[in-house]
């Protein structure tokens, strides 16, 4: 995704998004690092769910983008890193796509442990086995989904420190892992298409019929991304970089989420079928409802 996509706030690049992915809220100088994770973190669950790639090919692939975000800055190529010797094609893609990660991360001096945790969170998916339990969901979110709002809050310049920041971080980490838990209620019938069961086994074992496990998690998501409603307001209080237009575009995510949730408990059967989108006609709903959260 490059800048001309700034604008599509449901869109990401090749993907449709329900939830902002670098929309034009993004402040201008958090762009390029918010774009760089958006890129990583694509690509990364493309590798993990797309296609008929055999797992070995995935768990390569995925090494490429640990490779490159673990590669120290190339001197002399500004802004076209390579890696040496010289890669296949795609594995190059692949590289230049961590190592641009990496490159925003140590440029803010940042660390790199959250994207590592994404990649784990990926790698997981490529070997897959049923979600046990509560627990197990919420520690897969913490490492699919958590590192990404808190590397955006890296990208504001508020530093990964629980002990300065814990509220703002843990507000975070709730919206987060509500997304995640919207994500696999709105696709719970693809994913268990794929063999995927992000449900847990005590809830699939007490349901009545799989609606129930729809509504369910989708409960869950709305629980979580209530949780972190306050995190908009924080931010506008705060002294990160362009506060009020990144509060706006978290207050936005937090209502895609919010929507999301609602058309899955509205006809959790539809899953099953298709997931639900978000029409860009509801955007000025959307943006209203943001706006009073901040």
């Amino acid at each position: 995704m490059d800048s001309a996509h700034l604008g599509r706030a449901f869109h990401g690049g090749e993907h449709y998004e329900n939830f902002p992915v670098g929309s034009w809220l993004v402040p201008k100088p958090m762009r390029g690092p918010v774009l760089a994770l958006y890129r990583f973190a694509r690509t990364g669950d493309d590798i993990a769910d797309e296609g008929a790639a055999p797992r070995h090919e995935r768990h390569h692939g995925l090494g490429m983008l640990r490779a490159g975000l673990e590669s120290p800055p190339q001197p002399g190529l500004p802004g076209e890193p390579n890696p040496k010797p010289p890669l296949p094609p795609n594995d190059a893609r692949l590289w230049r796509i961590g190592q641009s990660l990496g490159a925003a991360l140590d440029e803010r001096a940042l660390s790199a442990s959250p994207a590592h945790d994404l990649l784990d969170a990926f790698a997981q998916d490529v070997d897959h086995t049923p979600m046990q339990s509560e627990h197990d969901v919420l520690d897969y979110c913490a490492r699919s989904a958590n590192p990404v709002g808190r590397l955006v809050l890296g990208f504001a310049g508020l530093p990964d420190d629980p002990s300065k920041h814990q509220e703002m971080l843990q507000a975070s980490d709730a919206i987060c892992t509500g997304l995640q838990l919207a994500n696999f209620a709105q696709d719970m019938g693809q994913d268990q298409a794929r063999g995927r069961h992000y449900a847990p086994h005590a809830w699939r074992s007490e349901a009545q019929d799989p609606d129930d496990l729809v509504s369910r998690m989708a409960q869950w998501a709305r629980h979580h991304l209530n949780a972190g409603v306050a995190l908009p307001a924080l931010i506008r209080k705060s002294s990160v970089v362009g506060r009020w237009r990144l509060a706006m575009e978290i207050a936005l995510t937090i209502e895609g989420g919010l929507e999301i949730s609602r058309r899955v408990l509205a006809d959790p059967t539809r899953v099953w079928h298709a997931s639900p989108r978000i029409s860009s006609v509801l955007l000025p709903v959307l943006l209203l409802r943001a706006f009073k959260r901040i």
